[in-house]
């Protein structure tokens, strides 16, 4: 889509840039160009090295050889839809939330400690903990603290378990006979 095209086929540096502009605002084809109007065209070419010879851009278009192309009407001044009312506010449920409680989990559940993550440790305790459904139902049930921590102590009664707790050496106390007696009250 020259301007003027050189009878050698030749295309001087000020013709090439004014394509790369056309082409950077999607002007590809005569037809893309005939799609609007004359002004809307030269709206569009706005802050680009071809906005000062639209309109011969323009009228080239018109002559050449494509379709009969009707342009879509000049908008009326004031508000008016982007689109024809099918987009909708998608606001997903707190389960299904990128930044929910369900997708926090999943991210602490895969926090690595060293060799092992989250996940291989607590499945230790709890299996089943991948096949979880994310649903409503799940998120909003409640667990009582004193559950989780009975489970706590419940396994650690069962399986023997240190993790890092103090033990106290009360053997030493048991020996120095005046300590153990005086705690007797």
């Amino acid at each position: 889509m020259p301007l003027n095209p050189p009878a050698d086929g030749s295309i001087s540096p000020l013709q090439f840039s004014q394509m790369e502009a056309l082409y950077a605002r999607g002007f590809t084809t005569y037809a893309r160009v005939l799609m609007l109007t004359q002004s809307q065209f030269t709206l569009a070419l706005r802050g680009t090295i071809a906005y000062s010879a639209a309109s011969i851009i323009y009228g080239n278009a018109k002559k050449s050889p494509s379709p009969n192309i009707t342009p879509d009407p000049e908008p009326q001044p004031g508000f008016a839809p982007v689109n024809p009312g099918t987009l909708i506010d998608y606001i997903p449920p707190a389960y299904l939330s990128p930044l929910g409680r369900v997708q926090y989990l999943h991210d602490l559940l895969h926090l690595e400690f060293g060799t092992l993550d989250l996940m291989a440790l607590v499945s230790e305790r709890r299996e089943g903990i991948p096949g979880l459904l994310a649903s409503k139902e799940n998120l909003e049930i409640a667990i009582p603290r004193i559950d989780l921590v009975n489970e706590s102590l419940e396994y650690m009664v069962t399986s023997h378990a240190n993790h890092g707790l103090a033990k106290y050496n009360t053997e030493a106390m048991k020996t120095s006979k005046g300590r153990l007696d005086s705690f007797r009250g």
